[in-house]
């Protein structure tokens, strides 16, 4: 099974656009699959088994991942399908199900499909569908039913770490 590394293939996608915009100091991404496939005109990348990528303090597996980038050639979004798992290492979330969707602009992470949910607290929700705004700490789960255990202090109830819960 041959790695196909994500830098390689954007300093390779760079050159042939002749494009300056790729500042690698600042944001990178990384990602290993069994296949790849690259769409120039459309600034799609496509990873197909077996495929963990790595971003910032995100760690990203699942069947497949597209990544979209701009006319910048910097990260637009990320689409996982098929036995996602996410964590995020800075407060050690994890996600698991079937499609996650990140948006780079507005940092929303849209997730689908046997959702569970767990944070650094032992906090745990599981969901048909999520929607986590990283930036503002928060989420909403849909479904029916939507299933929470929170950790709660001794001292009294307190909310959820993360935010809020809707």
């Amino acid at each position: 099974m041959r790695k196909i590394f994500l830098t390689l293939t954007v300093f390779i996608f760079g050159v042939i656009l002749g494009l300056n915009g790729l500042s690698f100091a600042q944001e990178k991404l990384t990602v290993t699959s069994s296949e790849q496939s690259i769409n120039y005109s459309k600034r799609l990348l496509i990873y197909k088994g077996n495929v963990k990528a790595t971003w910032k303090d995100l760690k990203l597996e699942a069947e497949q991942i597209e990544v979209y980038l701009t006319k910048e050639n910097t990260l637009n979004k990320i689409v996982a399908k098929g036995k996602v798992k996410v964590n995020k290492t800075a407060n050690n979330i994890q996600v698991s199900c079937q499609m996650a969707t990140y948006t780079h602009d507005d940092g929303i992470l849209t997730l689908q499909g046997d959702v569970q949910y767990t944070d650094e607290m032992g906090n745990n929700l599981l969901a048909e569908q999520m929607v986590i705004w990283t930036k503002e700490e928060k989420l909403e789960a849909k479904g029916s039913p939507v299933q929470a255990t929170y950790i709660l202090s001794k001292g009294g109830a307190g909310v959820p770490t993360g935010g809020e819960s809707k």
